[in-house]
């Protein structure tokens, strides 16, 4: 077969530069330079088609592009360790390359009908299983940089976060078909097609947000607290300044309280609020708890949602893989990043545990592989021990003024948890009528992580049609409704208390009841797809190589 030119070195790079640059412009600037952050990938694939070692050139370019991806748009990460940036940054790039490379062997031997759908295919599959496996890193999932533009994709309640990468996807094909076009009429055939793929989903997006009516307009008066406490210096034990937790549980408290009212019915905290490893059958003698709770006695109504860190001790058999065994006492006992869940009337506490922990940071992804590991991730700020889990996505029922007043029911996410729709969709299948996402962002200082964080969360607002209130240590904090737009919002690294209503949502959308179905059925088609394209290379029905 003849062989095309070869690419030429610097023709290669400017692809690989424009691919980057708009990739990094859709996340910072506007989501639609998406769609052209694909097609220079595949100009440099079609120019080295049937080029001897085509598959090394691809490959590398496709790393180039990937690893200036991650570097522009989620460099913040270093704020927190360096170390774990590169691990994050240099991992996910690689893992990137492996749709992109399988595309390029699959439309070599099935051609290009099979070829651009199978782009599609490997790309939503590869979101999909990153979305769900225990190395779970989706911060660039195509679909999440709409978050900055709610007013396009209100049909998230339909389709989720995947239904906004099949648009990126889609979008770059006609892009590249139309730039590679040579006839006139397949050009303005493509430039209708890219038209109406941008437009009719938006018009859709703007229609549906006018036509939407809310089941129950019941408003629940909310109070939000950020301390904005230091976590490398004041938060922590282990900080220069550090501030005792019943110190810290005062002045929130304080801060808090010019703000409560006898119609306020939650008082929120940031995620690990404190940090003590509280034993949670004995709450009460802890000084902070026993603060809150003479505090909560003062409003009979109000419940409080704060983070902890808190532990479980069991027997002499080990109960769960994240398990370890108490020093002193001989017995098993977990350690949990926890929402606990106050009130006065009855007196009691609920705790949820965080369970889409962070790798390498709360937990050891797939011990029985990576055990070897588990000391230098503790040398690079890992935990010594996984945290544990819990397999329901527990909700909080908060106390109702009125006996007829319907009684709220609150979703707790802390941190890293807010960025998976799937995962928060189960909630709502227990009857939350809105979501409550406590973090620390600070870790990483005045960068893009902690807007960006604030920024996802509203597509969960949209993907369930619920009203979210969102704590974060130094910020952003805010109130999102359920169209994804933020109605109150602080600023970053100051004190702040925010005050308002929020409504009570009972509609169950179609993405909360089916998840993410856009990618298990694009991992099944891509099954269908290889063992089709291993069966044709088997039986020589093909000219196309794998080299």
């Amino acid at each position: 077969m003849r062989e095309t030119p070869k690419i030429s070195f610097k023709y290669c790079i400017s692809l690989v530069l424009a691919s980057i640059i708009s990739l990094w412009l859709g996340w910072q600037l506007h989501p639609l330079f998406l769609c052209v952050g694909f097609a220079p990938v595949l100009m440099v694939e079609a120019h080295i088609e049937n080029q001897k070692r085509g598959n090394l050139i691809f490959w590398l370019c496709c790393l180039g592009v990937t690893l200036g991806w991650n570097i522009a748009v989620t460099w913040w990460l270093a704020k927190a360790s360096v170390v774990g940036a590169i691990v994050a940054i240099v991992l996910n790039a690689l893992l990137m390359t492996l749709p992109l490379l399988a595309y390029r062997i699959t439309r070599k031997i099935l051609g290009n009908n099979y070829g651009y759908l199978t782009l599609t295919l490997y790309w939503l599959s590869f979101e999909y299983l990153h979305l769900h496996w225990q190395l779970s890193w989706s911060w660039l999932t195509l679909g999440n940089a709409f978050a900055t533009a709610p007013y396009l994709i209100q049909w998230y309640e339909y389709t989720g976060v995947l239904g906004g990468s099949l648009w990126v996807l889609v979008a770059n094909i006609l892009t590249y078909l139309l730039i590679s076009s040579q006839l006139k009429h397949n050009r303005i055939t493509y430039t209708i097609y890219l038209a109406l793929l941008v437009g009719v989903p938006a018009i859709a997006s703007i229609a549906l947000k006018a036509g939407y009516s809310p089941q129950n307009s019941l408003t629940t008066e909310v109070v939000i607290v950020q301390p904005n406490v230091d976590p490398y210096t004041q938060k922590f034990a282990e900080g220069s300044n550090f501030t005792p937790y019943p110190q810290q549980m005062q002045r929130f408290l304080a801060q808090a309280q010019p703000y409560l009212s006898a119609n306020t019915r939650l008082l929120l905290l940031p995620e690990t609020a404190f940090d003590e490893q509280y034993n949670e059958a004995s709450l009460s003698q802890y000084a902070v708890f026993r603060q809150a709770q003479t505090f909560l006695k003062k409003y009979p109504h109000l419940a409080m949602i704060t983070g902890a860190t808190t532990s479980r001790f069991y027997g002499r058999v080990k109960p769960t893989t994240s398990a370890r065994v108490h020093p002193k006492t001989g017995r098993y006992y977990e350690v949990f990043n926890t929402a606990v869940f106050l009130q006065e009337h009855p007196p009691s506490a609920g705790f949820y545990h965080k369970s889409k922990l962070v790798p390498g940071v709360e937990t050891l992804p797939y011990p029985q592989v990576l055990g070897i590991l588990g000391d230098w991730l503790i040398d690079f700020g890992g935990t010594s021990g996984s945290y544990g889990t819990q397999p329901a996505r527990e909700v909080f029922t908060l106390l109702a003024k009125d006996k007829g007043e319907k009684k709220m029911k609150i979703a707790p996410l802390i941190c890293f948890e807010s960025i998976h729709g799937d995962f928060t969709r189960r909630y709502i299948h227990n009857g939350a009528n809105a979501l409550a996402v406590i973090t620390n962002d600070g870790w990483w200082g005045d960068t893009d992580g902690h807007h960006r964080h604030f920024a996802y969360t509203r597509l969960r607002a949209i993907e369930t049609r619920r009203d979210v209130v969102f704590c974060a240590n130094t910020g952003t904090s805010g109130v999102i409704n359920q169209f994804g737009e933020a109605i109150a919002q602080t600023d970053y690294g100051k004190k702040a208390v925010l005050k308002q209503g929020i409504k009570s949502h009972t509609k169950i959308t179609m993405y909360a009841r089916h998840g993410d179905y856009l990618g298990r059925l694009s991992a099944f088609m891509a099954i269908g797809l290889i063992l089709t394209m291993l069966v044709k290379k088997i039986t020589k029905g093909t000219t196309g190589s794998f080299t």
